[in-house]
């Protein structure tokens, strides 16, 4: 498979707090092993609170162009982390709670 193992930065998404209770060490070894943790809000949360230092992004869905920022303010989305390859390896578990073809996902509008 020519899998290769990520430089430094790792994003986590993971849809289901079961889930997320089942990663807890996996994810605690890798940010031991010196990976820089991003996640969703959602997964950032739970880990934070775990005492899992990650940093919280978001995804880039719902700005409806309202909410006028600085530059200096203006925080990067999951999308602009992917599109500069700021992100080695993404690891995402999204909610199997709904059927496929029923469920819409972030970037699947």
């Amino acid at each position: 498979t020519r899998f290769i193992l990520p430089d430094k930065n790792i994003l986590l998404s993971i849809g289901s707090y079961k889930h997320k209770s089942e990663l807890i060490e996996s994810v605690r070894a890798l940010k031991e092993m010196s990976f820089n943790l991003y996640a969703s809000l959602g997964t950032a949360d739970f880990y934070n609170a775990h005492g899992i230092e990650t940093k919280a992004i978001d995804w880039p869905f719902g700005d409806n162009g309202n909410n006028k920022k600085s530059p200096k303010e203006e925080l990067l989305s999951i999308a602009d982390y992917l599109a500069q390859r700021k992100i080695d390896l993404v690891i995402n578990l999204p909610l199997r709670q709904h059927r496929v073809s029923s469920f819409v996902t972030h970037g699947y509008k």
